[in-house]
């Protein structure tokens, strides 16, 4: 049914009258991108950081890093440790020979070699004697400044793959009893 009365003649309705479909939607919250975008980018940093420093003994061996860092260190009271790589060195020719002026003096004669790719300070040297089960019987250690001869004029650090000919007298001493060390095999190696 429609009202063709005008509309200045039609009765006024209340607004709280009306029905009106009305769709309510949920506040957003406050998204926080920006946040969590700081907190990842910090995250990342961390983890580039750590990861340099478990590295630092790779990245210390390399000649480009380390000829950039010693320019800045210099004016500095700090000094750029030499990583020491594992089993960089390596004994061959080993030679073992009795005095003939007396039977518990000996002739050590050896070649030490650095295999690794960068200069090493040189090791100490354990000189052992073992019985012929395998078993320990003596051990000295020899340091650097026994074996290099002073007059070689030789720095503290060995360059890679430069053979050094190492020549030592060595006496047995006797034991408590009297009685000398019998062994069956001898062992040079250098001491991590």
């Amino acid at each position: 049914m429609t009202d063709h009365r005008p509309a200045t003649d039609r009765p006024t309705l209340a607004l709280d009258a009306l029905a009106l479909p009305v769709q309510l939607d949920r506040a957003q919250p406050v998204k926080r991108r920006r946040r969590w975008l700081v907190l990842a980018m910090l995250a990342a940093c961390v983890l580039v950081l750590e990861g340099l420093w478990l590295t630092q003994a790779f990245w210390l061996q390399q000649g480009a890093v380390r000829n950039a860092l010693n320019p800045l260190l210099a004016s500095t009271p700090y000094e750029l440790l030499r990583p020491q790589v594992k089993d960089a060195w390596q004994v061959t020719d080993l030679g073992w020979r009795v005095s003939e002026q007396d039977p518990h003096r000996y002739q050590l004669d050896a070649r030490l070699i650095n295999r690794a790719d960068i200069l090493q300070p040189w090791p100490t040297l354990r000189l052992s004697l073992r019985d012929s089960y395998g078993v320990r019987i003596t051990a000295l250690d020899i340091a650097p400044r026994t074996y290099l001869a002073k007059s070689s004029g030789l720095s503290s650090l060995a360059s890679s793959d430069q053979p050094l000919r190492i020549s030592l007298p060595i006496q047995l001493l006797a034991r408590e009893n009297g009685t000398w060390p019998a062994y069956a095999a001898v062992e040079l190696s250098p001491l991590p």
